[in-house]
């Protein structure tokens, strides 16, 4: 059993999109749980169902039918306003694209998401320098977006994703349009993140990132297709490590 505070509970989650002929059934009566503090992974075959999964998690997304909850919380019996300030304040998401705005600079694209919190500019501009430091952007923040690296790029996204210091950290695919280093640098960041207690959700399709997780779900058709649980990820143990989520993998058809 595990000890950990549930942050996330689903319960018979579906998803059905419909066309003009038929439903598409893509997220199938998911019962599950995200805990407090693990960094959690999603995996499956393309189709499968992970960031469809990922956006009703995080409420992006609104399901069909069963419930999502945040402690006692249900996501689909808010009402618009309080919706958009429990995205606001208590989710953070790093999407696939990085989607920065091109004429703002760095610490500009950061604040803009700090002030929806309506908190007083001058904080949220002292908030976004010490976070971009902290990611190692400090000689970054009056430039444009155009005017560093992909992986520099993608770590803005995360200082975005945590500016308003969310309870939750959803990322899909973060890794997907880096090189390995960059990749590997990015990997860095949202350990070091987790490290700090920091609960993060992440969808993958690569098997290094899926190795920064504790707990690995696989889906299968809209299905929970198995689990794996893994101790806290250490880097003088990725061989050995890489080698479980593998075989984890192998076994349901990866």
């Amino acid at each position: 059993m595990n000890e950990k505070g549930i942050c996330i509970e689903t319960k018979n989650l579906c998803k059905t999109y419909y066309n003009s002929k038929q439903g598409v059934h893509v997220i199938k009566n998911i019962d599950m749980e995200i805990y407090e503090g693990d960094f959690t992974i999603i995996m499956g075959a393309s189709g499968s169902g992970k960031t469809t999964l990922l956006y009703l998690l995080s409420a992006l997304d609104e399901m069909t039918s069963g419930e999502v909850y945040y402690g006692d919380r249900s996501i689909s019996k808010m009402k618009l306003k309080e919706l958009v300030n429990f995205r606001r304040n208590e989710i953070g998401y790093i999407f696939q694209g990085i989607n920065l705005v091109p004429y703002l600079s760095v610490l500009e694209n950061v604040a803009v998401v700090g002030k929806l919190t309506q908190r007083k500019n001058r904080n949220v501009v002292e908030s976004c320098k010490k976070l971009l430091c902290d990611l190692d952007l400090e000689d970054e923040i009056y430039r444009l977006p155009s005017e560093i690296s992909g992986g520099q790029q993608q770590r803005v996204a995360v200082a975005r994703a945590l500016i308003n210091d969310c309870d939750i950290l959803f990322a899909d695919e973060p890794t997907g349009a880096l090189n390995t280093s960059q990749g590997e640098n990015l990997l860095d960041v949202l350990s070091e993140i987790n490290d700090k207690d920091k609960s993060i959700v992440m969808v993958t399709h690569d098997l290094k990132a899926a190795c920064r997780g504790n707990r690995i779900v696989y889906l299968k058709d809209g299905k929970i297709h198995g689990e794996l649980s893994l101790e806290k990820f250490r880097k003088d143990d990725l061989e050995d490590r890489e080698q479980t989520v593998y075989n984890f993998l192998r076994k349901r058809g990866w």
